[in-house]
């Protein structure tokens, strides 16, 4: 979300909210090897609004798409494991109403009123995982591989053409064409009683976004990631749990003669983060 000019011009506001339901089942194969999968239901809902002086959008849409997820699990040694997992690649097809106007001072000389949809793809995503215990505690280490290549353009479709219209800047893709990204992400657990573990974590995220399709709506950038965490087990089968981490993304610094559309991005996106908390419960029966 931004409220400055040129960049309100491209991204006033760039939401997506995402739902996931994703129920799964795994069956063993003897004591070292299991397989698991599920289905994924997706609801997603989405936001554009940008525009300059005398000239706006706004663009709202939602979807509901099914996807699934596949995973095996090989137990070489008792304290050692090793997982693969693969999340299958689901694109929202966001279909709603937009709103499109040209103003001259208070007089609208030009209007849009009918549908809008974009085409918003959710990347497939590839992990191969291993732990091992050691008394108290348990190491982990997992490489995730997330397929952003699927993301091309953001291409936004209407009942009509705008090329050569006032709202022709409103009809053009937004070139992407993101790269495939890598993660490593470790963790800690220590078992400090019977009842109580303790979970530490660390991260490295690849950015997909090459500096000449940067744009305000995404400046994303490399991302280093902190957590921590308990767990408390209430009885056999219940267990509770609270989290928290902390997701700091680097300085960049962005030069180019034209940036999604835009001409010439130059500067420096700093400060970036986000902090989150989870609470959770388990029930096993």
């Amino acid at each position: 979300r931004w409220d400055e000019p040129y960049p309100a011009a491209s991204a006033k506001e760039f939401s997506l909210d995402v739902i996931e339901a994703n129920p799964t089942f795994s069956y063993m194969v003897g004591d070292t090897l299991s397989f698991g999968g599920g289905v994924r239901f997706i609801y997603s809902e989405g936001e554009v609004e940008n525009g300059v002086p005398g000239l706006s959008r706004d663009l709202e849409g939602d979807d509901f798409q099914v996807g699934y997820n596949l995973a095996a699990t090989y137990r070489p040694l008792k304290d050692w494991r090793i997982a693969a997992t693969y999340r299958s690649e689901v694109t929202m097809e966001l279909d709603g109403d937009a709103n499109m106007a040209a103003m001259m001072g208070d007089v609208t000389v030009a209007g849009y009123n009918g549908s809008g949809a974009i085409d918003v793809a959710l990347p497939a995503v590839f992990s191969l995982a291993t732990s091992y215990t050691l008394e108290k505690l348990t190491f982990e280490v997992t490489w995730n591989r997330t397929f952003w290549s699927a993301v091309e353009s953001f291409d936004f479709e209407y009942d009509q053409s705008f090329l050569g219209t006032p709202f022709d800047g409103f009809d053009r893709p937004l070139t992407k064409k993101w790269d495939d990204s890598d993660a490593l992400r470790f963790g800690l657990t220590w078992a400090v009683v019977d009842s109580l573990d303790a979970t530490f974590g660390f991260a490295i995220d690849e950015t997909p976004v090459e500096e000449e399709t940067l744009g305000f709506e995404l400046p994303d950038s490399d991302a280093y990631m902190y957590s921590t965490g308990v767990q408390y087990k209430y009885s056999e089968g219940v267990s509770f749990g609270i989290s928290y981490m902390y997701h700091h993304t680097t300085t960049r610094s962005v030069s180019g003669d034209s940036v999604a559309g835009l001409p010439g991005i130059d500067g420096t996106f700093k400060d970036g983060g986000a902090h989150a908390v989870n609470v959770g419960a388990v029930w096993k029966f």
